[in-house]
């Protein structure tokens, strides 16, 4: 803003609301806001107003009639002054970095987007919830670890989380920086189902790469086209060979599961 650079300084808010505020921390916070614990209850809800009054502040002079109308809709507790318009612009502080804290969070929102990942290829529907189970590698504390749980069963679809020494039998696993983590696909998916599903794919890769051998087979084709055309179908070629590697084990895997 000193720079005058306000695109930049958009783009930083927008980022910070909608990829941090917004997708996660408000979900989060949902564990502590439905919680028994009234403490817990009260200080997240502190921290969410806090947060929300400070975005205000920092965007007014970029969209001055949304944020004064946010902030005077504001808890009057929350207000530092009668009109946002009066009221200080954010600062710099020296706060406590919590940057175990913060890492550790950074490692469970990664875990769930890879959870979903898996689901959306499975094409498992977000509404369908699971047992959860988590094989620790011992980098991560015990109380920290059941808190991990909590948040995979609130953000991943999940019915409940165990922690297990060996990885249950017919599940799908999700390697996590603090160990592994494992879906029974019997509770996610239908057999039948899946194995349609994944034979329709891999008949699908190999036609794929039929078609970009036969280009590349072509004398006339490699001799005339341009390179960045040749090595276009190269590329092809070892993308849906490991595409089909992928999958071959998968109908594998899943037809040993229906024995």
């Amino acid at each position: 803003m000193e720079r005058y650079e306000v695109g930049l300084a958009a783009n930083r808010i927008y980022d910070f609301v909608w990829n941090e505020f917004c997708d996660w921390y408000i979900e989060f916070s949902k564990i502590s806001l439905y919680s028994a614990d009234e403490n817990k209850r009260r200080n997240t809800v502190s921290v969410l107003v806090r947060v929300l009054r400070d975005v205000q502040k920092l965007a007014h002079p970029i969209k001055p009639f949304i944020t004064a109308e946010i902030y005077d809709n504001l808890p009057e507790c929350a207000k530092d002054a009668e009109d946002i318009m009066l009221a200080p612009y954010p600062e710099t502080k020296d706060y406590k970095h919590y940057t175990m804290d913060a890492h550790r969070m950074v490692q469970v929102m990664e875990t769930i987007r890879q959870i979903r990942a898996l689901r959306a290829e499975m094409g498992v529907k977000p509404s369908r919830r699971v047992t959860i189970y988590i094989k620790p590698n011992g980098t991560v504390p015990a109380s920290a670890m059941r808190k991990t749980g909590e948040y995979l069963i609130k953000l991943a679809s999940g019915t409940e989380f165990k922690i297990v020494s060996e990885k249950p039998e017919n599940c799908a696993t999700v390697v996590a920086a603090f160990g592994e983590v494992y879906l029974p696909l019997g509770e996610l998916v239908d057999f039948e189902k899946e194995l349609e599903r994944l034979k329709g794919e891999l008949e699908t890769a190999r036609s794929e790469l039929d078609r970009a051998q036969s280009k590349l087979s072509n004398g006339n084709f490699v001799a005339k086209a341009p390179k960045a055309v040749v090595d276009a179908e190269k590329s092809k070629t070892e993308k849906f060979a490991e595409r089909i590697s992928v999958l071959m084990k998968k109908i594998e895997e899943i037809t040993n599961m229906k024995k």
